[in-house]
């Protein structure tokens, strides 16, 4: 009837996981699909290797998932791992698209949880800011006074006043006379 003897060593690098390689009969019920709809509608754990255009079978508790962990799930290997369709999601879907779009999904609600901190945070400063008390900057019951940032006007030096208006006298002086 059926013969069970054990797959090749070259058909073995396709399946996920030790149980589809102790049953024959899933390889077989998976390899013989020749489209993506026939494969993911099947009752059988399969997915869709897009490149090479293979059914393969994927007993992973999460399928799409399935690249992660097995890089030769498909019969290319490394080279359409990450292009495999899978089960819940349709033929459309691969494992990349859906990867990508769980990134980028999480990576907005980060961003927009990140804008929503520095908002409160910001709010925060700003209310404290209002009602800090008069001399908030003193330090141990001290006014903190920094005397080289106090603006003092500058004492007239005698000889630079001098200079200056003799410098000034010579720039108003006609060049040709």
């Amino acid at each position: 009837m059926f013969d069970v003897t054990p797959l090749p060593r070259a058909l073995n690098h396709t399946n996920p996981n030790a149980d589809a390689v102790k049953d024959p009969d899933l390889f077989l019920q998976c390899w013989r699909l020749i489209n993506c709809d026939d494969c993911l509608g099947s009752r059988h754990p399969c997915s869709w290797c897009a490149i090479s255009q293979t059914c393969v079978p994927n007993a992973h508790s999460f399928p799409i998932l399935a690249p992660i962990r097995n890089e030769n799930i498909c019969p290319l290997g490394w080279r359409e791992r990450w292009e495999m369709r899978a089960k819940p999601f349709s033929c459309r879907c691969s494992t990349m698209t859906f990867m990508s779009v769980v990134v980028g999904v999480l990576s907005t609600l980060l961003g927009v949880l990140l804008i929503w901190v520095v908002w409160k945070l910001g709010k925060w400063s700003l209310r404290r800011w209002r009602k800090r008390q008069p001399g908030w900057w003193k330090v141990d019951g001290k006014k903190w006074v920094n005397k080289f940032m106090i603006c003092k006007p500058r004492k007239k030096d005698p000889e630079q006043s001098t200079s200056t208006h003799v410098a000034r006298d010579e720039e108003r002086r006609p060049l040709l006379v």
